[in-house]
């Protein structure tokens, strides 16, 4: 399976990423970290230190979760989340190649 696109590569540092993606891509993504095709026309990619704990903040301040957190082929830790006006957020931790 194909890993993240080329600009998420390294290790992350607070990064703000737009997706830009093909259709197909988008609903690779999608089925990944959700389980379906549910993403809008913009989604934004944060890398941040803990995903899953980042999300639980977010969505104590009124995000609505619309995953569990999951591990990629690519070896992140993804959590999508979707702001109150239905911008999802993909929040993406770098797991060690072990899946730590």
């Amino acid at each position: 399976m194909a890993g993240p696109p080329q600009h998420l590569a390294g290790p992350p540092q607070h990064l703000v990423a737009p997706e830009h993606l093909s259709p197909e891509q988008a609903e690779l993504i999608d089925r990944v970290e959700v389980g379906a095709r549910v993403a809008g026309p913009v989604r934004l990619a944060l890398a941040v230190a803990d995903s899953a704990a980042m999300a639980e903040t977010l969505v104590s301040a009124g995000a609505e979760r619309l995953g569990e957190p999951v591990v990629t082929p690519w070896s992140h830790r993804n959590v999508r989340v979707a702001t109150p006006d239905g911008l999802q957020l993909t929040l993406f931790t770098e797991l060690d190649p072990l899946g730590g």
